[in-house]
Formats: C-alpha cells, sequence, structure tokens
C-alpha cells in the first residue's frame, strides 16, 4: 500500500500548478484552527480508504481502495465582480482528473474517479475533493517465495527429426533389405 500511495504522490507532483503535494491528515482544518504552519498553495493531498479486504490465497489480499485527493485553492477575489465565487478550482480538478486517470501505479488496476465534491461552505480556503478507485493487491503477509529474475542469455538448440523409410514393396518376397532412417537436421534458435 505504501508504494501505491508513493506512486500517486509522485504523479501528482508532475502537475507544475500544484505547490505542495502531501498525504492528507486535515491540514486545511487545522491550517484554519491555526494548529499547523502554513503552506503554499495550490496543493493537492492524498487520503487513502480501503475497502473490505478480499483474502486470495497464499497471504495476497485484494481491496478496492477509494483515493480521495484534496485540493486546496486560496483565492480572496477572483477579479470577475463576484467575490464569493471561485472558479479557478475547477482547472486544478481539471489537471489532477487528466494526470490520474486510467493511471496505474505499482500493485493496482487503474484509477478511476467516481466522485467530486464542492466546498460550500469554504472560508478563504477552497476544499475541493475528487475521489478515485482502483483494486490494490496486498502482499505484505505473502508466504510466497518472490522469484528472482536474471538477464536472459543467448540459447541455440540443434534439433534432429529422424524419419524412418518405409518400403512399400514389402510384400516383395525379394525386398526386404532394412532402409536406414532419414535424418533431418534443423537449427532452432529461441
Amino acid at each position: 500500500m505504501k508504494q501505491t500511495a508513493i506512486d500517486i504522490l509522485t504523479k501528482l507532483k508532475e502537475i507544475t500548478t500544484l505547490q505542495y503535494v502531501v498525504m492528507w491528515n486535515n491540514q486545511f482544518n487545522q491550517i484554519e484552527n491555526g494548529d499547523v504552519e502554513s503552506f503554499p498553495f495550490p496543493c493537492a493531498m492524498l487520503e487513502l480508504q480501503p475497502q473490505q479486504y478480499n483474502q486470495l490465497g497464499g497471504g495476497y489480499q485484494q481491496t478496492d481502495v477509494d483515493f480521495r485527493i484534496h485540493v486546496g485553492h486560496v483565492q480572496f477575489d477572483s477579479l470577475d465582480g463576484n467575490m464569493e465565487q471561485n472558479l479557478s478550482v475547477f482547472d486544478l480538478r481539471n489537471e489532477v482528473v487528466q494526470k490520474l486517470s486510467l493511471y496505474k501505479p505499482s500493485m493496482s488496476g487503474e484509477l478511476f474517479k467516481v466522485s467530486e465534491e464542492q466546498d460550500y461552505e469554504h472560508t478563504s480556503i477552497y476544499h475541493y475533493v475528487i475521489t478515485f478507485r482502483a483494486c490494490v493487491i496486498d502482499k505484505t503477509a505473502s508466504t510466497l517465495i518472490e522469484p528472482t529474475l536474471i538477464d536472459p542469455i543467448d540459447l541455440s538448440l540443434e534439433v534432429f527429426f529422424v524419419y524412418p523409410q518405409f518400403d512399400f514393396g514389402f510384400n516383395d518376397d525379394f525386398a526386404n533389405d532394412y532402409l536406414e532412417p532419414d535424418i533431418d537436421k534443423r537449427e532452432i534458435i529461441i
């Protein structure tokens, strides 16, 4: 699960508009209450919500995980005459959706968007949530031995096909001599 989260955080950091990307810890409420230091905006924070786990065998487990992306945006005035209106957050939303839709992190299926939540009671921080879902395989409890991969080797085989020859005149009392097998030599390169 850790590597899956790291992969998604790394993918979010590719969005150059975002100035701060971390795991979610209710930072927006904490910053409003003065419990944490300020951090740069716009930002995105990742929250993982695993659903019920299913046992696959050998210690492998499967679960659907909701990956909630908390997008934070600060805008005091949109300069369009509507002080309370923040449409810029939708540009950030579009960038996140474009970056994560169909993205396949480690030990996971492709991410697909399942919901979005707007912030109807925001202060200066607009909190927009986009939820993606994917099937994740957890191998933490696996009892299977991980295979060790080695570099490929060149292999050349010589294969001989032996075809016995038939004497179609076998009823002829004078033609009972044994015929030597015909050997067909072919080289197979793998």
